[in-house]
């Protein structure tokens, strides 16, 4: 996701909101000034268990703020004679589907 911040930007809150029944997934909200970001190059994170998180930036700076969300859990697979079985958490291999917002305040 991509948020154009302003000048005089005091902050900038992101939240992400699991749909009902999905709140028990790991989900990752990740923030980065200017590049695409991911777990190793965020410069904003918020990577607690569960799927709802917020995440607060004061004073960013002007121009783009890229957002990425990651999901933690996985699934189990096992090679059988007859085809792959799947164990775990399979309900991840449709995606968890969640809504994200923005709130920004003025300086």
């Amino acid at each position: 996701f991509l948020i154009d911040v302003p000048a005089k930007t005091a902050s900038v809150t992101i939240t992400l909101t699991p749909k009902k029944g999905y709140e028990n997934f790991d989900l990752y909200l990740y923030a980065a000034e200017g590049a695409l970001c991911f777990n190793d190059n965020a410069t904003f994170k918020n990577v607690g268990l569960g799927a709802a998180k917020t995440l607060t930036i004061d004073s960013p700076a002007k121009g783009r703020l890229y957002v990425s969300v990651f999901c933690d859990d996985t699934v189990e697979a096992t090679q059988t004679k007859w085809g792959t079985q799947y164990s775990g958490m399979i309900e991840v291999l449709n995606g968890v589907p969640y809504s994200i917002g923005v709130e920004m305040t003025s300086k």
